[in-house]
């Protein structure tokens, strides 16, 4: 039986036999799903250029009579976003994403908002004039808020206290989920300036075309952005592949 065409983003690709590849999309109207393409490798009609990674495409797909994963039949492409290709800092910052959302969300378990985010994310990165740093910023401190484990930023995950932002530097607790006061004499997993922790509070509480107009520095997206993996990797018990080469392209 064909089910409803889908809107998606193509996140994972493997070959399976000689001519199939088993595609993993994340869709807006029924989250993460798996399906096999079959003879996608010598069908040069249907797929040509149809199955490039962290593409939108709106997918048609048949459940086999005899069960097994759900055949992919037609492909209509929407977003190539070719310019993330062309950069591999780019493409690994969407593999990024890729990994946490295929990683997070449960198979078919629609996410709207955050698809809605997948998807006005890489129309961003894909824009040469954007920085693919800043953009991950917004998308992770933004993917955390939907996936409702977004870090304690205005009162301190110890006591309870409203955080002073007229500190310049806060201690933060990985176990406790957020910042730790001046008056908490506990030791911390790093430390975030009182500069950045309001560029990050910037950014969580406005939409991308406001939150863009910010000036961030060098200094501050590396130090938002090791605040914000180590909060990832220590949430979801996963050092993500993507992360590595991110790390990697920037030394």
């Amino acid at each position: 039986m064909e089910g409803s065409p889908v809107n998606s983003v193509l996140m994972r690709k493997t070959e399976f036999g000689d001519f199939d590849y088993i595609l993993t999309y994340f869709t807006k109207e029924m989250g993460n799903i798996s399906l096999v393409a079959k003879n996608a490798k010598k069908s040069m009609k249907r797929f040509s250029g149809k199955l490039e990674l962290y593409t939108n495409s709106i997918i048609h797909f048949v459940h086999p009579k005899k069960g097994g994963l759900p055949l992919i039949t037609e492909v209509l492409l929407e977003k190539p976003y070719e310019n993330i290709r062309k950069d591999i800092l780019r493409t690994s910052y969407a593999a990024y994403w890729a990994e946490l959302i295929t990683f997070w969300i449960p198979a078919e378990n629609p996410q709207v908002k955050i698809y809605e985010l997948l998807i006005n994310l890489l129309g961003i990165m894909n824009k040469s004039d954007i920085s693919p740093g800043v953009a991950n910023l917004y998308f992770q401190i933004h993917f955390l808020k939907l996936a409702g484990f977004d870090p304690m930023l205005k009162t301190c995950s110890y006591c309870g206290r409203k955080v002073l932002l007229s500190d310049k530097k806060f201690k933060y607790s990985l176990d406790k989920g957020g910042l730790i006061c001046g008056k908490c004499i506990v030791a911390g997993d790093g430390l975030l300036s009182a500069a950045n922790l309001k560029q990050i509070l910037w950014i969580r509480e406005n939409c991308f075309d406001i939150a863009f107009k910010l000036k961030f520095s060098r200094e501050s997206v590396e130090e938002c952005s090791l605040f914000l993996n180590r909060f990832i990797s220590y949430n979801t018990e996963r050092d993500f592949r993507s992360q590595k080469i991110i790390r990697y392209l920037q030394l």
